[in-house]
């Protein structure tokens, strides 16, 4: 007897293991290219192989964005490196980053109108973008300054509402992304004028976490973004194919957007970190562009990341 009594027991162990659910995990994301890649995860079941069910939010501008990371329902955020530093500021709180998933290589654009033709043409016109956002920053770089709003006037009006502004003859350029630049530049009279292929590596983005999620839960979702970027390096076409699909862009346009995101590998990653020092000045100027607070700690913010 009590040998079936051990062997029922034994049996129960293993049954549990096996069918031990996955964690839910709630992430938020920025409306970027550079973060499709975990719906495509998603979409392969990777997150189920890694032990988590991922659950992804997209909100449609910078403050519904904001809003969303606030809720302490929220486990992961996937945004610019600017908006970490932002979301540090707001929340007041330690946050973990976990992740730098990519850099811009072309994808953050000027679009402007035809009369304009340079950057020096930009001084004094009416630019599009955000305020605290992370084309502030791009226009630092642009302009070569840590306070470009100097050099041109400000429409805060989210990169949404580009297309409208253009058609009413309200701003001369926009700071934007795939896929909303893809639909400026084939439904209005402008021009691709500047792009972060001058600036390489300057503009990444960052997935971070509150500080109360659990360390296992931050190495699942690295190991999550490691594969699918293993995965659609193999296979890109079948990866864009997908992007078309989701994002309802003809392909040949993903094709051309994705060419500006430099997805970023785990050997990639590796190397990236041992530039933290430089990472770490930028994540400053973003801080100081955005009007942050106490900026010089985002010198070291990333060296946790180092393995």
């Amino acid at each position: 007897m009590w040998r079936c009594a051990l062997l029922f027991s034994i049996l129960t162990l293993v049954g549990c293991g096996v069918n031990k659910q996955p964690v839910p995990v709630t992430m938020v994301v920025g409306s970027w290219y550079g973060f499709y890649p975990f719906y495509y995860a998603r979409e392969k079941g990777l997150d189920l192989d890694n032990g988590i069910r991922l659950k992804i939010l997209e909100p449609t501008n910078i403050g519904n964005l904001r809003r969303s990371y606030m809720r302490s329902q929220v486990d992961i955020v996937a945004t610019s490196m600017l908006e970490f530093t932002n979301a540090t500021r707001l929340s007041g709180l330690p946050l973990q980053p976990v992740l730098i998933t990519d850099y811009s290589n072309g994808g953050d654009v000027v679009i402007a109108t035809k009369a304009i033709n340079s950057v020096e043409d930009l001084h004094g016109k009416r630019i599009a973008v955000p305020s605290q956002g992370i084309g502030e920053y791009f226009l630092s770089l642009v302009f070569n300054s840590q306070q470009p709003t100097q050099y041109f006037t400000q429409i805060k009006r989210p990169e949404t509402e580009c297309g409208d502004a253009f058609a009413a003859k309200e701003i001369d350029a926009c700071i934007t992304y795939p896929p909303i630049s893809t639909y400026l530049l084939a439904e209005h009279d402008v021009h691709e004028l500047h792009s972060s292929a001058q600036h390489p590596t300057r503009i990444f983005d960052v997935v971070w976490s509150k500080p109360d999620v659990p360390k296992d839960i931050q190495k699942q979702i690295q190991a999550l973004w490691f594969k699918v970027v293993e995965m659609i390096k193999d296979n890109p076409a079948a990866y864009h194919q997908f992007v078309s699909e989701i994002a309802s862009v003809p392909l040949e346009e993903v094709e051309r957007s994705m060419q500006g995101i430099a997805l970023i590998d785990e050997q990639q990653h590796i190397d990236l970190l041992n530039k933290t020092d430089s990472l770490g000045t930028d994540l400053t100027t973003a801080c100081k562009v955005a009007n942050g607070s106490d900026c010089e700690k985002f010198k070291t913010v990333l060296a946790g990341l180092r393995k």
